[in-house]
């Protein structure tokens, strides 16, 4: 069996790629697709916020699950060592991983036109 201690997925900001009045979103968020091809969170940002899901019990706090934008570094940073372990293990499959827009101070599976 192959454990993994952290796994971060780190998505940089390439200079010059984000002129105004196109900023960078100040949050992404990161989903899966089920088998059915509903967004579902992953493991690692699952808090059970949404009515379909109690969460996951590995869930991070927001901040620490990351997707905030760092304007120093230039990049988003997501904890998602829950989700890769599933991965390896078989637990999950992938039937796509993706990132949106989100408002900083919700997250959302399904960002309104307004946040994009």
């Amino acid at each position: 069996k192959i454990v993994v201690n952290k796994v971060e997925l780190v998505i940089e900001v390439a200079a010059g790629s984000d002129p105004i009045p196109f900023n960078a979103a100040p949050r992404l968020s990161l989903y899966r697709y089920d088998i059915a091809g509903v967004r579902k969170n992953v493991p690692d940002g699952d808090n059970g916020t949404d009515q379909s899901s109690a969460g996951d019990k590995r869930a991070l706090a927001p901040t620490v699950f990351g997707g905030y934008y760092d304007a120093v570094n230039r990049r988003y940073v997501f904890v998602v060592t829950s989700y890769v372990q599933d991965l390896l293990d078989g637990k999950t499959t992938d039937y796509g991983t993706f990132l949106a827009p989100t408002p900083s101070g919700a997250y959302e599976l399904y960002p309104s036109m307004a946040t994009a």
